[in-house]
């Protein structure tokens, strides 16, 4: 069995649920795409509809999320600095910087998402899908258009890090 979350905005803040599921079919493309299933299968209906935002996915916008295919806009890959960054805000900050139009209001439709390779018990990685989930607040409170710089950004994150709302 193998521990996976999703992440999914609930009461002004940004929660993680939690499923179990069999990982027995080695790690082919085939394979992976089960494994999302599976996990999609567990998330609650009410969360739906959940999208695994990696290279994984055989959902082409959803795959474009990965920060493996994302870039910046100064044209390098965003997971050139998506370890190098301390800060999970200027993480956060980044990957919303690093998003199409059509990204944005992909992450606005979904109702959860998930990284199908995240392991919830491991401590100290980050994951595009709490990055996309605390977006998706981000975005659902109307800041996106109040908010144009990381000064500001972090103002918000650090304020939903307190409990303000819970990221």
């Amino acid at each position: 069995m193998a521990d996976r979350c999703y992440y999914y905005v609930e009461d002004e803040k940004v929660k993680c649920g939690i499923v179990s599921i069999e990982w027995d079919c080695g790690f082919t493309r085939e394979a992976k795409h089960l494994y999302i299933d599976r996990i999609i299968s567990r998330v609650p209906d009410r969360y739906q509809i959940c999208r695994d935002i990696t290279t994984a996915s055989p959902d082409y916008l959803a795959r474009s999320l990965s920060p493996h295919i994302l870039t910046m806009s100064d044209g390098r890959r965003f997971d050139t600095i998506y370890f190098e960054n301390p800060s999970p805000a200027q993480h956060d900050w980044l990957y919303y910087q690093s998003l199409s139009e059509q990204q944005r209001a992909f992450i606005r439709e979904c109702g959860s998402f998930t990284d199908v390779f995240h392991d919830p018990f491991k401590k100290g990685r980050n994951t595009q899908a709490h990055s996309a989930a605390v977006l998706q607040l981000f975005m659902m409170q109307g800041l996106a258009e109040e908010v144009s710089d990381f000064a500001e950004f972090e103002e918000w994150w650090v304020k939903c890090r307190q409990g303000e709302c819970t990221v």
